[in-house]
Order: C-alpha cells, then sequence, then structure tokens
C-alpha cells in the first residue's frame, strides 16, 4: 500500500520540479530541467508487486542543476 502511494505521488514530485525549472528559466545562464515523460501511469499494481521506471532528467541550461531533495507528495 505504501508503494503505491509513492508511486501515484511521483508525477506530483515531477510537476513541483517542473514549476520551479521555469522560474530557473528566465535567466539564460540558470539551469533548466527538461524531463522527457514527466508523468507515467503504472497502471493497477497488486500489493507486493514490484514495478520500476527511469525518469531521464536532463539540464539543457547552463549552470549546474542541483536537486537537493525531492519527497513525495
Amino acid at each position: 500500500m505504501n508503494k503505491n502511494r509513492i508511486l501515484n505521488a511521483l508525477p506530483i514530485m515531477l510537476l513541483v520540479i517542473l514549476s520551479f525549472s521555469s522560474t530557473w528559466a528566465l535567466d539564460g545562464d540558470s539551469p533548466r530541467i527538461v524531463i522527457q515523460e514527466p508523468v507515467y501511469n503504472a497502471g493497477k499494481i497488486m500489493q507486493g508487486e514490484t514495478i520500476a521506471h527511469v525518469y531521464s532528467v536532463q539540464n539543457l541550461g547552463e549552470l549546474p542543476l542541483e536537486i537537493k531533495s525531492v519527497k513525495p507528495g
């Protein structure tokens, strides 16, 4: 049950990260985060089942991108 909650929160966490990226992108030298597939639907998951998904995160800005923490929603 806890895994399902975390997996359901992943898209929300990524949207929060993306919302901050639009603020950072105002300065041309800022880091700019790009996530190719920001939302992933794992479908129906049975209790105890393990799933995995890889998010591709890129920095297209000039300065280093630092992701200091990620928290489930």
